[in-house]
C-alpha cells in the first residue's frame, strides 16, 4: 500500500502545528489550521522563508545542524507552544527539515506533565516497596535474650557479618535461623540491596534449577515470553539464604558449586554466562557430616558452605530467656492480632520454665497465642491461662518416662489441684473477695466458683 499526496495531507491537517521547509529553510508546506492561528495566507507562505512567516521559529538552525530539537518551546501571540522539530534525511542526505506542535498550549502540557510525574511517582513507591521486601526483615535486636548462650551467637553474627564468607547456619526445627541470617544481612556491607531467601525443601526438584539459575524463553514448555532472572541474579550484590539447604538435589548441588566457584550463572536454555556477586548464607536442621559419609550431599560443596559456622542453642538450653522471649511475642502479637495484652506474670514464665521445648521458640509463640486469645482486654497472662498446654506437657512428660502408676497419677492430680488452689485464692485476693469479679476474671460462672472453693476447702 502507498500513501498518496492527498492522504497525506488529509493526515498532516489533522497535526497541530505543522510546517515542512527545505535546506535553505523555505517553507514547502504548511497546514491550513497553523496558518490561521498565525494569521497568514497558505498558498503566499509557500516559498517564503520560515522566519518571515513565524520568526520565533528556529526551524533554520535544524537545517543547518542537521539535529533535532525535542520538545522546544516558543512563544507566539501570548500563548506558549512546545514543539517537535526533526530533520528529514532521504539517502543519508539533509533535504529538509518538518516541525509539529506537540501540545496546542501549555496547560494541556501542563496536564500531561503533572500526569507523567504521577506515574513516576507511583513507579518509585512500587520500586521502594519491592525493595523493601526485598531487604532483611528482621535485626539481630530482634533476638531476644541475656543468656550467655545467645550473647555467644550475637558475636558470632557480628563476626560472620563484617566477612564476606558462605555461612552456614544449624539449629534444631524453630530456634530461629532465619532471624540469624536476616540479622547478618541487615549488619553488613550488603544490607541497602537485595535479601532473597529460598526455600530449598518447598521447591519441588523439577523447578529448583530454573528457580535458581533462571531460564531463557522457550527453554521448556510453559517458560515465560523473555525469560526469567533466578535468584542469584536478583541477589547480585546482596544476600542469599538458602534454608534447609540440605533439600537440595545432588544435580542442583553440583551446579551450585560451579556458581560459587565461577561467579557466574547459566540460565536453564542459555548459552551465555552471567556475572554475579553474591553472598552465600544457608541453614539447615540436619546432620550434614552425616549426610556427606552417606553420599547425601557432596563433599566438595559441604567444604564450600562450611566457611563460617553458626550453632543456634535450643531454648531448653537458655531457658532464662524465657521471659524477654514471652515479652517480645506478647508484643509482636499484640501487633499482628490487634490484642491489647498487658504482660505475663512471673508465676506463668517460671511454670513455662518447667517445660523443655522441643518446638523450641516456635513451639513457644504458638503456646503464648493460645493463651493471649483467653486474655480480657488490657489483661496480663496469669497461670491459668496456660492450664491446657500445662496438663498437656505434664501428662507427656509422665507418659515419656514411663511412670503410670497409681502414684504417679495421684501426683499429677495433686499439682492441678493446687495449682487450681492457688491460682483461685490469687484472683480472689486480686479482687478483695469479690466472687462475681472473681468468676469472671476465670471466665466460670459463679455457681461454679463456689462448687470448687467448697471442693478445695478455700476458707474466705
Amino acid at each position: 500500500m502507498t500513501i498518496d499526496g492527498e492522504l497525506a495531507e488529509l493526515v498532516f491537517e489533522q497535526i497541530h502545528g505543522v510546517i515542512i521547509v527545505d535546506t535553505n529553510a523555505r517553507i514547502l508546506y504548511i497546514n491550513k489550521q497553523w496558518a490561521d492561528l498565525i494569521g497568514v495566507d497558505r498558498s503566499e507562505s509557500v516559498g517564503k522563508l520560515v522566519k518571515e512567516v513565524l520568526p520565533p521559529t528556529k526551524m533554520d538552525i535544524i537545517v543547518q545542524t542537521g539535529k533535532p530539537m525535542n520538545s522546544d518551546l516558543f512563544e507566539l501571540k501570548g500563548h506558549t507552544y512546545v514543539c517537535k522539530r526533526v530533520p528529514l534525511f532521504k539517502d543519508g542526505q539533509l533535504i529538509g527539515a518538518f516541525s509539529y506542535e506537540i501540545f496546542e498550549n501549555m496547560e494541556i502540557a501542563d496536564e500531561f506533565i503533572k500526569k507523567i510525574n504521577k506515574l513516576s511517582d507511583e513507579l518509585n513507591y512500587y520500586k521502594d516497596e519491592v525493595r523493601k521486601m526485598r531487604r532483611a526483615n528482621y535485626s539481630i535486636d530482634n533476638i531476644k535474650g541475656e543468656s550467655k548462650a545467645i550473647k555467644h551467637l550475637k558475636k558470632q553474627i557480628y563476626n560472620a557479618a563484617a566477612s564476606n564468607s558462605t555461612v552456614i547456619i544449624q539449629g534444631e526445627t524453630g530456634t530461629g535461623k532465619e532471624l540469624v541470617a536476616h540479622s547478618i544481612h541487615d549488619l553488613s556491607t550488603r544490607n541497602m540491596n537485595n535479601f532473597i531467601k529460598l526455600n530449598c525443601a518447598a521447591i519441588p526438584n523439577e523447578l529448583i534449577e530454573s528457580e535458581l539459575f533462571g531460564y531463557e524463553e522457550g527453554s521448556f514448555t510453559g517458560a515465560k515470553k523473555g525469560g526469567k532472572q533466578g535468584i542469584f541474579e536478583l541477589a547480585h550484590m546482596g544476600s542469599l539464604f538458602l534454608d534447609e539447604i540440605c533439600d537440595l538435589p545432588l544435580a542442583a548441588q553440583a551446579k551450585l558449586l560451579r556458581v560459587l566457584q565461577e561467579k557466574e550463572v547459566n540460565r536453564v536454555g542459555g548459552h551465555r554466562s552471567v556475572p554475579v556477586d553474591v553472598r552465600i548464607i544457608t541453614a539447615t536442621n540436619q546432620d550434614m557430616e552425616k549426610m556427606v559419609e552417606e553420599k547425601k550431599f557432596r563433599e566438595d560443596l559441604y567444604y564450600r558452605l562450611h566457611v563460617i559456622q553458626i550453632l543456634v542453642p535450643p531454648l531448653r538450653e537458655r531457658k532464662e530467656d524465657i521471659g524477654p522471649l514471652c515479652r517480645g511475642i506478647i508484643d509482636n502479637l499484640n501487633y499482628t492480632l490487634n490484642m491489647r495484652v498487658k504482660n505475663i506474670s512471673e508465676q506463668a514464665i517460671d511454670m513455662l520454665r518447667q517445660h523443655d521445648w522441643p518446638g523450641n521458640i516456635r513451639e513457644l509463640q504458638n503456646v503464648i497465642e493460645r493463651a493471649m486469645n483467653k486474655v480480657n482486654y488490657n489483661d496480663t497472662l496469669e497461670e491459668w491461662h496456660f492450664n491446657e498446654f500445662r496438663e498437656k506437657f505434664l501428662n507427656r512428660g509422665l507418659a515419656k518416662s514411663g511412670k503410670r502408676s497409681g502414684k504417679n497419677l495421684r501426683f499429677l492430680e495433686n499439682v492441678i489441684t493446687q495449682t487450681e488452689r492457688e491460682t483461685i485464692l490469687r484472683t480472689l485476693k486480686l479482687h478483695e473477695g469479690n466472687k462475681t469479679k472473681t468468676a469472671a476474671h476465670l471466665n466460670i460462672s459463679r455457681p461454679l466458683l463456689y462448687q470448687k472453693i467448697k471442693r478445695l476447702g478455700i476458707k474466705l
